[in-house]
């Protein structure tokens, strides 16, 4: 099997084929945003060091067009987020489960998100990320600890205009479980 056909498969996985969109990864630095991007690009698992700029991977194969942008998420990438907010499709945002210590943090990052007048009515995917490890939370007391409460079914395609699709996903970029049901209930909104 070559390249493209590797490539085919990813996203027909993922149920990005034939999807156009501009996707945000956005979350606290460490949550495996930059890996998830790797993971989805390559196929590999690498762990990188702190995204230090932002990173965009742009396929374009055949009338797929995906791209993604890793911003960052250590405190001085997060101030320049908002740039990025023009004709975003969907924001991806990644939590690290096995780290309770930051999830105040988490909390006050995807409440400024979530409160952007841009975004209103963006598609949120919440990847619970590393369920693999140790101490690691489930995904019900992450949404409660993010104060998600009405989360949109995984069965529905469409959501009322002026209502954003919102849903906490469980998941493993390593152990590559979990993020591509949560890119499929997702490409349901792009």
């Amino acid at each position: 099997m070559g390249f493209w056909d590797w490539l085919f498969n990813i996203l027909d996985w993922l149920g990005l084929r034939n999807k156009t969109g501009k996707l945000l990864l956005l979350g606290l630095d460490n949550a495996g945003k930059t890996t998830l991007l790797q993971r989805l690009t390559t196929g590999n698992f690498m762990q990188f060091d702190q995204t230090k700029s932002y990173h965009v991977e742009d396929l374009s194969i055949e009338g797929i067009h995906f791209s993604a942008y890793d911003l960052g998420g250590h405190e001085h990438a997060r101030e320049s987020w908002s740039e990025f907010f023009a004709n975003v499709s969907a924001v991806v945002f990644m939590v690290d489960i096995a780290a309770p210590d930051r999830f105040a943090e988490a909390k006050k990052e995807l409440d400024k998100l979530l409160s952007e007048e841009d975004m209103r009515s963006v598609p949120f995917l919440i990847l619970a990320n590393k369920v693999d490890l140790p101490g690691a939370r489930s995904p019900n007391e992450i949404a409660a600890t993010l104060g998600i409460f009405n989360q949109t079914a995984e069965n529905v395609s469409s959501v009322q205009p002026g209502t954003r699709a919102i849903r906490v996903f469980p998941c493993s970029v390593k152990e590559k479980i979990g993020y591509a049901e949560g890119f499929r209930w997702l490409s349901k909104f792009l």
